[in-house]
């Protein structure tokens, strides 16, 4: 298996080395420009946060609440 970084994305040709990436054959993963976290996985990132499609809208303000310190 092959694995191709660059400053903007990881790509694979096999089975993916991420944990919670299933994919098996060639795809690529997007680098947070801020963080460097592979696939916008930084929980503890607010532009990681921010770009997540998969989360609803307030559980996104509480994570990002809670990151840049505005919950107790």
């Amino acid at each position: 298996m092959a694995t191709i970084s660059t400053a903007s994305a990881v790509f694979v040709d096999g089975p993916c080395p991420f944990l919670t990436c299933l994919d098996t054959g060639p795809h690529g993963h997007d680098i947070c420009p801020d963080c460097e976290a592979v696939g916008f996985g930084n929980a503890f990132f607010g532009t990681c946060v921010r770009s997540w499609k998969w989360i609803s809208d307030e559980r996104r303000a509480e994570l990002l609440g809670a990151i840049e310190g505005n919950q107790p």
